[in-house]
């Protein structure tokens, strides 16, 4: 049976998608728990395992171990990339400028930047607090992915700049009509593993 392993994004949650299915999908929201991963690694050991990372998903899931991240099948980006800090992604400077003016209602207005017009049950202190953590400690990761959707009409991450990285790290990738938030486009998860229907 196909699995899909979803890594969330910075301050997501469930939430985010609750119109679509989550059958055959492990969402894995951040802080990631490396013990919590290999459990699930276990218990799907006879599936065929997909990894699907979103947004600031693509960094923390390039940070994993290589042995967590052999286990899957394929790996697919979606609005994101590894280098989520740099001339690729976002410059340092302005992930400086949000985390130090981060209050409730300007989280409200990156939601409104990505296209999100829903509500998160996570505490805003946590939310603050993660991307403290990723700013603080960031360390470019090198690509573990093999294929990239890249959002047109992103406004977090452009769509110019990605596209040039992963041309550089010549990973295949392919646009559609979206903005950073995928799930007006994508109606179920599977549809972002592309044609893998001989992969079972």
């Amino acid at each position: 049976m196909r699995w899909i392993f979803f890594f969330n994004g910075w301050g997501m949650t469930e939430d985010a998608f609750p119109h679509l299915s989550l059958e055959q999908v492990e969402v894995i929201n951040y802080p990631y728990d490396i013990q919590e991963i290999k459990d699930l690694l276990e218990h799907h050991k006879n599936d065929t395992l997909y990894a699907v990372a979103w947004s600031f998903g693509a960094y923390y899931f390039s940070k994993l171990p290589k042995e967590i991240q052999n286990h899957f099948h394929k790996k697919i980006a979606i609005n994101g990339l590894p280098e989520t800090l740099g001339s690729y992604g976002i410059l340092p400077k302005m992930c400086k400028f949000t985390l130090e003016n981060l209050t409730p209602e300007s989280l409200r207005s990156f939601y409104k930047n990505m296209d999100f017009h829903g509500n998160i049950s996570k505490k805003f202190t946590d939310i603050q607090e993660e991307l403290a953590f990723f700013y603080e400690n960031y360390q470019k990761p090198e690509n573990p992915f093999d294929f990239a959707w890249i959002g047109e009409n992103d406004r977090i991450f452009s769509e110019k700049k990605l596209i040039r990285y992963y041309e550089k790290e010549r990973v295949p990738y392919q646009c559609f009509f979206g903005g950073h938030y995928p799930f007006h486009f994508f109606q179920n998860f599977f549809e972002l593993l592309g044609d893998t229907k001989n992969d079972l």
